[in-house]
């Protein structure tokens, strides 16, 4: 017997925006001399531009000719226009990206309701209150929201962020741990946004409680740099949830990535998405300790992104293992800013780690064997190379 999706009796029959066109309408009969903005659901207002327009028609022309007929187009979308979004999108403001990172969909809303399916049951979801109802329905489901309570007008497992007038529409930080944020800004279906400021809170946030990964313009140096330096094997300390590895062993089907890791989840973890990318024959990922295993490889890069007070010791043990004009490249010097400013630090902790970080800096820059350039990319990464004869 078929059996069906028993989260879907969880959905309530009461739409979001079909509550606020009542309260509208309520609202408009009872002050029938008001004008009222609607900021809820957002709809086109002026005609198409020409230039669209004339767009359109090409398009449609094309596929009255068996020469230029189109049928389903390629899942990653055309190539021509994937190129062309390179090009003007991420070019143009001196972004360096890859036509295979580019996916063509066919929208975000449908991307945000989609993504739910590849993460845990048991994720803990957050939400702004109010919210665009996918960001909800999806999660109710995919079984991760729990029974409604008709009383309160909430769903159990869900946890409620207010955004409304009483502050400001300005969310606060959740009082527990959660695993998964919606955001929903500018804010459907009240207009409100937040500022530059405000987000960075929530990105300091998510920074703090989630797994560390190098951050897009950092991994894009990293990457571009292995590519410009014909890098083929490679040593990562610290392999998070693979991320990086994953990033560079994909530049090139002949690089080869040594990756180690010593917690037992981001391993696991790294393994799944390793395998999701069929990255095995590239990406070797050991369980275990650094500073306990050793190997007699030899590597044109070593990638040291792992326990900020041990850099010095990551380096002095594996720099016996650099190719002659091999690379040391370190991540994360900067620490948030809290290396060069020192009045943002807030915790002991951080203070030990900053100071770990300040004698490593110290170690490179007084280092008689290797040479460090230090790039103000992502979180800062330095880059060690052996110094030449006359230098």
């Amino acid at each position: 017997m078929i059996k069906i999706n028993e989260n879907f009796l969880e959905l309530q029959e009461s739409y979001l925006f079909a509550t606020i066109a009542q309260k509208v309408a309520k609202y408009s009969k009872e002050n029938p001399d008001k004008k009222i903005i609607k900021l809820g659901i957002g709809d086109v207002t002026r005609p198409i531009p020409e230039v669209v327009l004339q767009a359109i028609h090409k398009a449609t022309d094309e596929q009255a000719s068996s020469e230029t007929f189109r049928g389903y187009g390629p899942e990653q979308g055309y190539e021509f226009l994937r190129e062309k979004i390179k090009e003007y999108d991420y070019k143009s403001r001196n972004v360096d990206i890859d036509i295979d990172e580019i996916f063509v969909s066919d929208g975000a809303k449908c991307d945000c309701g989609n993504i739910v399916d590849i993460l845990a049951q048991d994720n803990k979801v957050a939400i702004t209150d109010p919210v665009y109802p996918v960001y909800l329905d999806t999660n109710v489901m995919s079984g991760r929201s729990g029974k409604y309570d008709k009383e309160t007008g909430k769903y159990e497992n869900i946890v409620y962020i207010p955004a409304t007038s009483k502050n400001n529409f300005v969310p606060e930080l959740p009082k527990e741990k959660v695993d998964i944020i919606y955001l929903c800004y500018p804010n459907n279906p009240t207009g409100t946004t937040l500022t530059k400021e405000q987000l960075a809170t929530w990105v300091k946030y998510a920074k703090e409680n989630k797994i560390p990964i190098m951050q897009k313009d950092g991994i894009l140096y990293l990457t571009n740099y292995i590519k410009e330096n014909n890098i083929k094997n490679i040593l990562e300390i610290g392999s998070a949830i693979g991320y990086s590895a994953i990033m560079m062993a994909r530049l090139d089907k002949n690089i080869k990535v040594t990756t180690i890791e010593k917690d037992k989840d981001r391993y696991n973890i790294a393994v799944d998405n390793i395998n999701k990318y069929h990255l095995n024959d590239q990406i070797n990922i050991i369980y275990g300790d650094a500073t306990e295993i050793n190997t007699t490889d030899t590597f044109d890069l070593i990638f040291i992104d792992a326990s900020k007070g041990k850099n010095t010791f990551f380096f002095n043990k594996f720099k016996d293992n650099l190719n002659k004009n091999g690379t040391i490249i370190t991540d994360n010097l900067s620490f948030h800013g809290l290396v060069e400013d020192e009045s943002l630090i807030k915790t002991k902790n951080q203070r030990g780690i900053v100071r770990k970080i300040k004698d490593y800096i110290a170690f490179l820059d007084d280092h008689k064997e290797f040479i460090t350039t230090y790039i103000p990319v992502g979180d800062t990464i330095a880059i060690s190379k052996r110094r030449n004869e006359n230098e």
